[in-house]
């Protein structure tokens, strides 16, 4: 069994792609998308967990990977993509081979259709492209194509090969040819292979029982016709409604949700939830694990993510953190992609209910109200404890906390902007114990310009603290800092 090197499959680390057209690629950038970015991301973020860095190389890497975010900013994706690739075989000590793990790490492996119903009929294909060029030298790369199961088992393998090198962007297509193998309805991880044991995680493919297009329009009719009152009936129907929309035959590469569920499992939750529903039920009340959903407000649906611990005991009242990604993110991102998701590991330690929403569509004038409508919609399915809600969000998502914050004072507890801030209007009397992270090589919210926003605030005798992140930068601190500051939130309670 080939162990996957990225415990999460590609499609989880579209957690990074944006609501936004993606810049122009230069030159030599290839077929290079954002979901390409996250990819690479959720793996450095993921080779992170287990490195062990001194000072030096914690420096290093910061550095580097904001170097690779400016990058990302300024349209060079392939510049972006390949200098995460490097610093992720960088921080794995005594990696057999390397350079084998980064010409694997350079090319992109898809099935077409993504979606298939009779492998027989319409027999799916494989292409390995190029992301960007590799060298200076000219490499014949033999290499394999992996299907493998959730579990990470390696069901099956397809040769193929490639010359890469300088300005050389490579692409082959071929049948899939799965013989005798027969799958069951699934979605399957597609990876390349890097050793015998290991493979990079590059894409996934779904094999549904049935058309996935005609399944949705189904179901939007059946959930057309539910007739119901009351709020938690209103948010459940609009939930299950937009879950529906992300069953597709052709699944958008824009769409994260749509590659971050697996639309096999979705189908037979939605039956599930039309049949409560129908029953004048809501089938999120008290919902544990990991879900996607929205939130229904008087003019727009606001899609967000969901998780508590099945060990929760969600008949107390329940702790919340509601968290903020950061621009280029969405609302996947503290699920899957910062420290690993580590956001998730934590509610797990403290038991606390966790919901991460789209940060864009708070933005502007209303963002303090449709911070309270997510609160009261969040309250219809758990008994959330008014005494202990904790907001917090990195860069634009600190932002928006800043803004919340001064908004809805009362509406938390505490909160926290990490290396995201810029202070508060003089208007602002009063805020809730709130915390400041800067860190120290962050090129995009300087330390020297967040803590002269910090200390205007404590001049004005507001509450809050001020840290700065050592050998740090902008975005691998988030994964750094991320327990001490659910450590410090909790440590605050509303008497």
């Amino acid at each position: 069994m080939l162990r996957t090197l990225s415990c999460l499959s590609f499609i989880v680390c579209l957690a990074v792609s944006s609501t936004a057209q993606p810049p122009q690629a230069t030159k030599y950038d290839g077929p290079v998308t954002r979901a390409d970015l996250a990819a690479a991301y959720l793996r450095m973020e993921t080779a992170l967990t287990t490195a062990t860095l001194d000072e030096a190389e914690t420096a290093r890497v910061n550095k580097e990977f904001d170097a690779a975010t400016l990058a990302f900013f300024g349209g060079k994706l392939g510049e972006a993509v390949k200098t995460i690739n490097e610093l992720s075989a960088s921080v794995v000590p005594n990696r057999p081979d390397n350079e084998t793990y980064l010409l694997a790490a350079s090319l992109r492996a898809s099935i077409s259709p993504p979606v298939s119903v009779d492998v027989v009929k319409a027999a799916p294909a494989i292409t390995v492209e190029s992301l960007y060029s590799t060298g200076a030298t000219e490499t014949a790369f033999n290499g394999h194509v992996v299907i493998a199961n959730a579990r990470g088992e390696v069901l099956h393998k397809r040769p193929f090969s490639v010359t890469l090198g300088p300005d050389k962007m490579a692409k082959t297509e071929l049948p899939l040819e799965l013989g005798p193998l027969r799958l069951n309805p699934g979605r399957y991880t597609v990876g390349i292979a890097v050793s015998e044991h290991e493979f990079l995680s590059v894409g996934n493919w779904t094999l549904a029982g049935a058309s996935l297009t005609e399944t949705s329009a189904k179901y939007a009719a059946e959930i057309d016709a539910l007739t119901g009152s009351g709020p938690a009936f209103d948010q459940a129907k609009a939930s299950v409604a937009a879950r529906a929309k992300l069953l597709s035959d052709t699944p958008s590469v824009d769409n994260t949700a749509q590659f971050v569920l697996d639309a096999t499992a979705l189908t037979s939750e939605i039956a599930s939830e039309i049949t409560v529903l129908k029953g004048g039920n809501d089938p999120f009340k008290g919902r544990t694990g990991d879900y996607w959903r929205v939130l229904k407000t008087d003019d727009k649906e606001i899609p967000l993510r969901v998780y508590l611990p099945a060990t929760a005991d969600a008949s107390k009242p329940l702790p919340l953190v509601v968290a903020f990604h950061g621009a280029g993110g969405d609302e996947n991102m503290f699920m899957d992609a910062y420290g690993a998701g580590v956001l998730k590991t934590l509610a797990d330690k403290h038991g606390f209910l966790a919901v991460s929403p789209l940060t864009y569509a708070f933005a502007g004038a209303r963002s303090g109200e449709y911070f309270d409508q997510l609160i009261a919609a969040t309250a219809l399915d758990y008994p959330v404890d008014p005494k202990r809600i904790y907001v917090l969000g990195h860069s634009m998502g600190g932002g928006m906390t800043n803004a919340i914050v001064a908004a809805k004072p009362d509406s938390m507890t505490a909160a926290a902007c990490l290396c995201g801030f810029r202070g508060f209007d003089k208007k602002v009397a009063k805020i809730p114990p709130t915390l400041v992270i800067a860190a120290e090589f962050d090129p995009l919210a300087q330390p020297s310009r967040v803590e002269a926003a910090f200390k205007l605030s404590k001049d004005a005798g507001l509450s809050v603290e001020y840290q700065l992140i050592q050998g740090h930068g902008h975005t691998l601190t988030v994964g750094e800092v991320l327990p001490e500051t659910i450590e410090w939130l909790f440590s605050h309670t509303k008497p």
